[in-house]
């Protein structure tokens, strides 16, 4: 894999990537598998011939296996230049050849590097489960120095609904918490070594679609559509790394899986990191 990184306007960057198509060959069988049991005119249901279900669904095999392999490379990129993005990855400037090149551009925020405090130092007195995940919460913004950056704001209060907030108002000031906390979870959970893979990701997306009727595989593409995957994973691993810190301070720590994100990826439950 190649890639360049871009300056872009109001603080984010872009990273132009091409990579090769035995880098990303697997990915793409993985896809047209699972598109393998749609009905295409005049075959059985998984019966048609892999060129025709590429033919005739491929667009959104396209779209598919950008969505998932893009992203994929998108963070290996970052890894080897060392940052992280903040908030959502748009994908641009794709360009596909099945079983020849694959490239696209991806812009974003880059996250910035906050002087964490001694998290040892976290003070729990909370009855329950939910206070002491409040508590944390609140502690972890006091203690931490630094604004974030207004784009990541802006994007926040879109997401929540509140297109038209502006720096001071309550639904600003409210989002910028939310973002910075985020940050906040998402630095410590590298620092630590706190991650998410696939099977984490797979249980939840299980357990949503069921609560909503849906079904798993349908669930996903969703996700994959509506840039979805990125704010699920960031969830699982904000809930993990909090999960971490109230049990290295003493204090319970299971995340209620019934209060997990809803088909669109956010989050239902009560608390200022998913309200």
């Amino acid at each position: 894999m190649k890639h360049d990184l871009k300056d872009a306007a109001d603080g984010r960057k872009v990273l132009e990537i091409a990579a090769g198509w035995a880098e990303v060959a697997a990915e793409y069988d993985n896809v047209l598998a699972e598109f393998g049991n749609a009905a295409v005119p005049g075959f059985r249901p998984g019966r048609a011939p892999r060129a025709v279900v590429e033919r005739f669904l491929g667009r959104q095999i396209r779209n598919a296996f950008a969505a998932r392999s893009g992203r994929q490379l998108v963070r290996e990129a970052l890894r080897e230049r060392n940052m992280r993005a903040a908030g959502p990855i748009a994908l641009g400037d794709i360009q596909l050849d099945p079983r020849s090149t694959f490239s696209f551009t991806a812009e974003f925020i880059p996250a910035p590097r906050l002087d964490l405090p001694d998290c040892a130092a976290l003070p729990l007195a909370g009855a329950s489960d939910a206070e002491r995940r409040d508590e944390a919460s609140e502690w972890l913004l006091a203690h931490t120095p630094g604004e974030v950056p207004p784009a990541l704001v802006r994007q926040e209060c879109e997401r929540a609904g509140e297109p038209g907030a502006g720096p001071g108002c309550e639904a600003w000031l409210a989002a910028a918490r939310r973002v910075k906390l985020g940050l906040i979870l998402e630095q410590v959970a590298e620092a630590e070594g706190i991650d998410v893979d696939r099977r984490d990701v797979d249980a939840r997306i299980r357990t949503v679609a069921a609560e909503h009727g849906m079904r798993p595989d349908e669930l996903r593409r969703k996700l994959e559509r509506e840039d979805g995957m990125d704010r699920l994973r960031s969830l699982l691993r904000s809930e993990q790394t909090l999960d971490y810190l109230l049990s290295r301070a003493g204090g319970r720590s299971q995340i209620d899986p019934d209060s997990g994100p809803g088909p669109d990826g956010n989050r239902r439950e009560q608390g200022l990191l998913h309200s």
